[in-house]
């Protein structure tokens, strides 16, 4: 699950690996989602010059048609602090870097966003037994299934939308995955977003939060009237953070660069 512009970004670098190791096709026990406030990124192109995009099952715009309306939802209330410039707005190219917009695009568009998740699950679990895999000359590894969720905490949407998500799939289908996150840090956004170490740290104080759920204190969340999660533990098992700043005193300055190298690393490992 990509979210936001690194999302998608890390995705279409694992769709190509996957294209040009697999004959420019993606295993089909494989499934991507990528949810974004703004536009699909640009296409990618594989080893057989074939375009690497999302397909319309893959990519899932949120938006929002009038922000003063999304508020009045009971669901939305409770989290929402009012933000007045924006209230005669509508969200339709991104998140600005205001996590609560990523937010509310979630849960305006929830019904959406639900739909997509259990989608994925069900066409992933009809392909996924080893025989079936043998047929397209493709080995199932005998582990159990995995979720990814790749974003960066420094953005809105990602920072909106990273902990919702993995809550969500839990939820819907994902009761004995593993799930694991990787998060860009805000290093590499220094000079792109006035408030990459501000989200990224209010990012980091909810999930040190989220870590202390207990079956006995767990946190339940109302989505809309007929979406409601319960969450017992952490969200993720595993946190990759991901920094610019390497330990060999190296750097990798560039964004789009640590986004290739974050869709490396999970191609490798799935």
């Amino acid at each position: 699950i990509g979210l936001g512009g690194t999302g998608q970004k890390a995705l279409l670098q694992i769709k190509k690996n996957f294209q040009d190791s697999c004959d420019g096709r993606m295993p089909p026990c494989i499934k991507l989602l990528a949810f974004d406030t703004d536009q699909p990124e640009s296409a990618l192109r594989d080893t057989y010059g074939n375009a690497v995009e999302f397909s319309a099952s893959e990519f899932c715009r949120l938006s929002v048609a009038s922000v003063r309306e999304a508020i009045r939802s009971p669901y939305v209330q409770s989290w929402w602090i009012s933000f007045p410039k924006i209230d005669n707005t509508a969200i339709t190219a991104g998140a600005g870097g205001i996590r609560q917009i990523g937010r509310l695009a979630l849960f305006n568009c929830i019904d959406q966003v639900c739909k997509r998740i259990e989608t994925a699950y069900n066409e992933m679990n009809a392909f996924g037994s080893a025989e079936m895999m043998e047929k397209l000359g493709m080995q199932l590894l005998d582990q159990s299934p995995q979720v990814i969720v790749i974003g960066s905490l420094a953005g809105g949407t990602g920072g909106g939308l990273f902990f919702d998500l993995s809550i969500l799939c839990r939820s819907l289908g994902g009761g004995t995955s593993k799930f694991m996150a990787f998060v860009m840090m805000p290093w590499v956004y220094k000079k792109m977003a006035n408030t990459a170490y501000e989200n990224t740290y209010a990012g980091l104080v909810e999930l040190n939060h989220l870590s202390q759920l207990t079956v006995e204190r767990p946190m339940r969340i109302r989505y809309s009237g007929s979406v409601e999660c319960c969450l017992e533990e952490c969200p993720f098992h595993v946190i990759n953070l991901i920094d610019g700043q390497c330990s060999n005193q190296e750097r990798i300055d560039k964004p789009n660069d640590l986004v290739r190298f974050i869709g490396e690393a999970v191609y490798h490992l799935t």
